[in-house]
């Protein structure tokens, strides 16, 4: 519970990450996160968090017209901003 304007802090393991090529949306595999099995980012904000379902995570990249077969995997340490 937050108190006197500071609030908690949850840490979640980030798996895998992948980006599209223009680097606008970002895809994280968590673990540790209850109901979240990934965090959909773009251009740096947090958009949307889905199930461990990848099926589902294609829906929903689709509606938002990001082909997630053109997303590339990061490395370790790779900036997932940077081109």
């Amino acid at each position: 519970m937050a108190t006197g304007g500071l609030g908690t802090v949850g840490y979640v393991a980030v798996v895998d990450s992948w980006r599209t090529p223009d680097t606008r949306w970002l895809v994280d595999r968590v673990v540790d996160e209850p109901g979240a099995g990934y965090r959909i980012w773009y251009d740096g904000e947090l958009v949307g968090e889905l199930a461990g379902d990848r099926a589902a995570l294609r829906d929903w990249l689709a509606t938002r017209h990001v082909d997630a077969t053109r997303l590339v995997a990061l490395g370790e340490g790779e900036d997932p901003f940077c081109e």
